[in-house]
C-alpha cells in the first residue's frame, strides 16, 4: 500500500563493469544512513564475475582468445581452479572490496541474496577433504548450502534459507545466527519475510531473556 512512497526512496546502481566497483561503492557510503537498508543480489554472481573479469582482462592483455588464455594458464604449476595463487589474488581483490565495505564495515543494515548449492554434489567433490566434508556436515540436514565463495557464509551474522513448499507456501528456515537462537524448522510466511523473521527474533530473545532470569 505504500510501493510508490517506498519506490522514490529506492536507489538502483547495476555493476555491469568491476573496474567502476570502487566509485559505487564510495557513492552508497557517502549517501547512506544508518536508517537505511543496502541489498546485494546476487552476491555469489559477483564471485564469479570477478574470475570472468580476469580471464577477459587477461585474454585482451595477451591478444589471445579466451579458450587459448586459459590453455596457457592451465601449464601453470600450483593451480587453483585453472588458475594459478597470484591469479587468486588479483580475483580476491574485487570480492574483497565489496565485502569488506559492505558487510564487514556495513554502513548500515545489509541483506545479501545468493542461490543454493546442493550438499550432496558438494560432498562429491570433497571425500579426501576431511575439513570441507565437516563444513558440509552443518548443512545436511537442509541439503543446500550458500553458493559463492567458499568463506561468504562467515561473513553474515545471520544465514537464512528460503524455500517454496509444493503446495506453493513460503518458508525459512534459520541455518545460522550470532544473535540468537537457531531454529531448523521450517516457518511459513506470507508475503512478508521481513516481518515474520523479525517476530521470530522478538520471541526468540525475549525467551533467552527469560531464560537467564
Amino acid at each position: 500500500d505504500r510501493a510508490e512512497q517506498v519506490r522514490k526512496n529506492i536507489n538502483y546502481y547495476f555493476i555491469d563493469d568491476l573496474d567502476k566497483l570502487d566509485d559505487v561503492i564510495r557513492e552508497i557510503k557517502n549517501n547512506v544512513k544508518s536508517n537505511d537498508l543496502v541489498v546485494i543480489d546476487l552476491i555469489d554472481d559477483f564471485w564469479e564475475s570477478a574470475q570472468t573479469k580476469f580471464l577477459v582482462d587477461g585474454s585482451k592483455r595477451m591478444g589471445l582468445s579466451m579458450i587459448d588464455f586459459l590453455i596457457l594458464t592451465n601449464k601453470e604449476k600450483d593451480k587453483i581452479g585453472g588458475l594459478s595463487f597470484d591469479k587468486w589474488i588479483f580475483i580476491k581483490k574485487f570480492d574483497n572490496t565489496l565485502i569488506h565495505n559492505l558487510v564487514i564495515t556495513p554502513p548500515c543494515d545489509v541483506v545479501a541474496c545468493c542461490s543454493s548449492k546442493d550438499v550432496d554434489v558438494a560432498k562429491i567433490f570433497s571425500k579426501k577433504d576431511a575439513d570441507k566434508s565437516y563444513e558440509l556436515s552443518k548443512y545436511e540436514e537442509i541439503g543446500s548450502k550458500p553458493a559463492g565463495q567458499p568463506l561468504l557464509k562467515t561473513k553474515f551474522n545471520t544465514i537464512v534459507y528460503i524455500g517454496e513448499k509444493r503446495d506453493g507456501k513460503r518458508y525459512f528456515i534459520v541455518m545460522g545466527d550470532r544473535g540468537f537462537m537457531k531454529s531448523k524448522d521450517k516457518i511459513e510466511y506470507d508475503s512478508n519475510f521481513y516481518k515474520s523473521f523479525n517476530e521470530l527474533r522478538k520471541w526468540q530473545t525475549s525467551l533467552m531473556m527469560n531464560f537467564m532470569k
